[in-house]
């Protein structure tokens, strides 16, 4: 695993064909959106662990990758949560030997060999209310998570996103992408 500032995630990105927008977010470079949005911020904890499990490809038919996880922002939603959620992602991050603060190195790539790893961190971001980014490798979608309770699945494929809704058909997706399309710029 490895902890990345803001240039080596965009670095990263940019070897994968997705690049960073005027506004800060991730998109496939001059390529059509598509894709769906899945609310869910009325889920329990254990649907939204569930939710991650659907979003990490590391499914009996497709052997983890890695991927990123970057998180864009925190403190939407009051100071004792955030507390919470900042202890809780500054421990995992003790864990795996990162010293650094989120704000100096808020993206965390991982390995082929750390898909628990990938799970675990991206559980933070999806029940405290962060918005964050989800890029797995090899693979042509990303997940955008916002502190909206919303995740819009960007896919680089017309096929892709058909893939993608039969996925996350239990969180009932929208077949859209009108705030993500908003939101990049």
């Amino acid at each position: 695993m490895k902890f990345l500032n803001e240039s080596e995630v965009k670095h990263w990105c940019e070897a994968r064909g997705v690049e960073l927008s005027s506004k800060g977010c991730l998109r496939y470079r001059g390529e059509e959106l598509h894709g769906c949005l899945i609310k869910f911020q009325e889920e329990c904890p254990s649907r939204l662990i569930a939710l991650v499990d659907a979003m990490i490809p590391a499914w009996e038919e497709v052997p983890f990758s890695g991927g990123l996880l970057w998180i864009r922002q925190r403190g939407a939603w009051g100071e004792h949560s955030e507390d919470m959620g900042d202890a809780l992602i500054a421990q995992l991050r003790v864990a795996n030997g990162e010293r650094e603060p989120l704000e100096v190195r808020p993206g965390h790539a991982f390995s082929d060999a750390e898909p628990l790893k990938m799970h675990s961190f991206l559980v933070v971001p999806l029940l405290f209310g962060w918005d964050a980014y989800l890029v797995p490798e090899a693979r042509d979608y990303l997940v955008y998570i916002s502190h909206d309770g919303i995740a819009e699945v960007v896919a680089r494929t017309a096929e892709g996103k058909r893939e993608l809704l039969q996925r996350f058909r239990r969180w009932s997706p929208l077949d859209e992408l009108n705030w993500y399309k908003r939101t990049v710029g």
